[in-house]
């Protein structure tokens, strides 16, 4: 069925001379690197880095550059776009109904996928990451959001730490909340000192979700304008 599915997509082939395929991981890439007709001509790790995509970039320079879908490909295919390169991200759900195989190994990943790549680039159901800046905004909100979670659990744990003592701090907007505390803890020396190393974090929180809100307003404005 597989081989079926190939043949019927030769007349695709990419027209690039070289072919290579990427196995992503965490520190080292596995790669895989054919020429036009599918011939190994090298395989090897290379470091996780700038440095080692650049090398890479120089020693086989307009390839056409494979890999899976992951936590490192949205920068690593931008940045290999911007080097002159085709660069495909497959699909790793579809792309592991075609290929799985029960032995498996980063070096046969990174062969299969330039194998692949080789017969036909639609075999891996390619998906288009967004641009650096849209990815860098996607970033910056998922860090505010969790700036937000982690501010509401210190306030919590105020809150509850001050009632264990037998005092209750009611629960204004997350924002106000350490104004607010001192003002009622002004009556409290004591437990003031034991919970301001905490409002002095939550304070700082604060204010980096402010500059947050901030600099996301100034990123929508030109769609309203």
């Amino acid at each position: 069925m597989v081989a079926g599915k190939l043949m019927a997509h030769m007349k695709t082939k990419p027209k690039q001379a070289t072919i290579v395929g990427v196995d992503l991981s965490d520190k080292k890439h596995q790669i895989c690197v054919l020429d036009k007709n599918g011939e190994i001509l090298s395989e090897r790790t290379i470091p996780n880095s700038y440095a080692g995509l650049e090398k890479l970039s120089a020693d086989y320079p307009e390839a056409l550059i494979a890999m899976e879908v992951g936590t490192h490909s949205p920068w690593i295919s931008n940045y290999l776009k911007e080097k002159g390169h085709k660069v495909i991200v497959a699909n790793a759900r579809k792309l592991r109904a075609i290929y799985c195989n029960e032995r498996k190994s980063d070096k046969r990943d990174a062969q299969m996928i330039a194998k692949l790549a080789r017969v036909d680039t639609s075999l891996l159901y390619p998906i288009e990451h967004g641009s650096v800046e849209n990815l860098e905004n996607r970033q910056r909100i998922a860090m505010r959001d969790t700036l937000v979670k982690h501010r509401v659990a210190l306030i919590n744990s105020v809150r509850f730490s001050l009632k264990s003592l037998g005092l209750r701090l009611s629960s204004p907007s997350s924002a106000s909340f350490v104004g607010y505390a001192r003002k009622v803890l002004c009556a409290h020396p004591s437990k003031l000192q034991l919970v301001e190393s905490m409002l002095v974090v939550i304070e700082a929180m604060s204010n980096q979700i402010k500059q947050a809100d901030r600099h996301e307003w100034h990123g929508l404005k030109r769609f309203f304008v």
